[in-house]
């Protein structure tokens, strides 16, 4: 936690100056947990949002295959909130775990499209799964990467979307409230 914090507060100046990072939309975020469910065209989206939403600790869903690297890597990845996951159907029990402890500040974030793509096509539901099983609202998020020192890169958040947790074993319901949050991202991702 400590790198954690580290890293944020000297990476936070210079990287949205890298960046030209734009925000819209923070005032719709709740000030309790919540799931943010966002596209993913680039590698530095996970640092976009996070730049976006200093003071909050991102839990991200991270490939598996991201920690098969030295035991220094894996221990960063885990301090700047990476979570290995197979899949969030596989894995969720531990995110059920996890979002059951997460703090005022804290939030999990999903890349719906499951990899980098470079449009926003079919969403995986695990976002929609988590949401339903703990009652955290879902709050939909655009990141557009303009790379760095190549213009404005931005982050728009959505309004939230609260789930109905009677309908938890209702697939047509997942599949309806999944297709509502891409269509909000996309949505965001005109303005």
């Amino acid at each position: 936690m400590l790198f954690f914090r580290f890293f944020k507060c000297t990476s936070y100046l210079p990287m949205r100056a890298v960046y030209g990072l734009r925000v819209r939309g923070k005032e719709n975020l709740p000030s309790h947990p919540y799931i943010l469910v966002a596209n993913h065209n680039a590698k530095v989206d996970p640092l976009l949002i996070n730049l976006a939403l200093f003071r909050k600790r991102i839990y991200f869903l991270a490939a598996q295959k991201l920690f098969e690297c030295p035991a220094v890597l894996q221990w960063m990845l885990r301090q700047v909130g990476c979570l290995p996951s197979i899949s969030p159907v596989v894995d969720s029990d531990n995110l059920y775990e996890t979002a059951c402890t997460l703090k005022r500040n804290e939030i999990i974030g999903f890349f719906a499209q499951g990899k980098i793509y470079g449009d926003i096509s079919g969403f995986k539901t695990g976002a929609v799964v988590l949401a339903l099983r703990t009652g955290f609202p879902v709050v939909p998020a655009y990141v557009s990467s303009a790379g760095a020192f190549r213009g404005r890169s931005r982050v728009n958040f959505g309004e939230p979307i609260v789930c109905d947790i009677t309908q938890s074993g209702n697939a047509e319901y997942i599949n309806e409230l999944n297709e509502q949050i891409r269509k909000q991202v996309i949505m965001l991702s005109q303005q």
